[in-house]
């Protein structure tokens, strides 16, 4: 068993360097490309991210067709739906990164370049998720709100049931579609042609959430995971705690310490890859916190993501890029729940509250 985990813990490694050295670089970052589109008009960080899951998307497909990939076993493929919590866990989410200025992808990349407060929000995420996460289990509040699908959970899934057609042959169709009207849409702008960092850096990205599904199904065909930077925290976290069970996940035949392993080497990556960039570029910064309001405003934004993110399973990665590569509907619901949050988010940093922030979204000045 150890060889099993030693031989996905360095491929982890190295894919969680490849992240956070491509983003470290080419300021890779959900919520810069929202504050783009809105302050600035430029839309070449959302066309990063764009390229990032359609890369993504088609390396994740063309892995499953192989059957490198058992897709269909994974948790976003899981028989039973839950959209009340992944809307309002999304909306959190989104709002809480802006409020921390990054998701957790972002902050793991600050911690690698020498960031305090970045450090801190991941903390404080850590602790709030655990939190949520009890509280989940032991209210029943799961069971109350999620119930069984009798259509697939995945969106070619319920088209196929919709139409009467074959589920295999309207994935490929699907997935192609989705592929090409993303690139269309990212190559069409000649300012992101000519910027090879924003294009390039989505590229990197986008392999690496796709070989990170094969790495994980090298190591547990039973449950494959994929890249869910945020479950990996709060799951690598909860397998160290005195009560944690150290047998096995349900539905896992790898050990949760097994698990908890492969994915801290995953965050670790990231911090080291940013850490290599920042060094050669000299631009590690011991970055503080300012103020009290910008101590209160990473607080607010590391316990949103914290309960966001366990409410909607998932953070910008998990649900964002690797959940959107299984084509879940649940994944497509939370993508618009954060873009949404973080909007509001944005926009109430601009006004200067929540309130003016959701004024703003809707047109009203003043």
């Amino acid at each position: 068993m150890f060889e099993v985990i030693l031989s996905a813990v360095l491929p982890g490694l190295a894919l969680g360097v490849l992240v956070g050295a491509t983003a470290q670089f080419t300021t890779f970052c959900s919520v810069g490309a929202v504050a783009d589109i809105v302050l600035a008009k430029d839309w070449r960080r959302a066309r990063s991210w764009m390229m990032a899951g359609a890369v993504a998307l088609l390396g994740t497909q063309i892995a499953t067709a192989e059957g490198l990939i058992p897709i269909y076993r994974s948790v976003y493929r899981a028989p039973f739906a839950n959209p009340l919590m992944a809307t309002i866990g999304s909306l959190a989410f989104g709002y809480g990164m802006a409020m921390a200025g990054g998701c957790l992808q972002r902050a793991l990349v600050r911690i690698g370049g020498g960031s305090l407060k970045s450090l801190a929000t991941v903390a404080i995420m850590g602790a709030t998720g655990l939190l949520t996460t009890h509280f989940m289990n032991v209210s029943g509040i799961w069971a109350a709100t999620a119930w069984p699908t009798e259509t697939p959970s995945s969106l070619h899934g319920i088209v196929a049931a919709l139409l009467g057609v074959n589920p295999l042959t309207t994935e490929s169709a699907i997935t192609l579609i989705i592929v090409a009207v993303l690139l269309v849409f990212c190559l069409k702008d000649s300012w992101f042609r000519e910027s090879p960092g924003h294009l390039w850096g989505g590229a990197a990205i986008g392999v690496a959430v796709a070989l990170a599904w094969v790495d994980w199904s090298r190591t547990d065909r039973d449950l494959p995971r994929g890249m869910n930077l945020f479950a990996d925290l709060i799951y690598s976290a909860h397998a160290f705690m005195p009560s944690q069970n150290p047998s096995h996940e349900a539905g896992s035949s790898l050990p949760a310490l097994g698990h908890a392993v492969i994915m801290g080497a995953v965050l670790m990556g990231i911090v080291l890859g940013s850490f290599v960039v920042a060094l050669v570029r000299k631009d590690l910064m011991a970055d503080r916190f300012t103020d009290r309001e910008d101590i209160k405003r990473h607080i607010v934004g590391g316990v949103l993501m914290g309960i966001g993110g366990v409410l909607a399973y998932g953070c910008t990665f998990g649900q964002g890029l690797s959940g959107f590569a299984t084509l879940s509907i649940t994944s497509f619901v939370a993508i618009a729940g954060m873009i949404a949050g973080c909007l509001w988010g944005v926009r109430a940093l601009e006004a200067g509250s929540a309130w003016g922030g959701l004024r703003l979204c809707f047109g009203h000045r003043g």
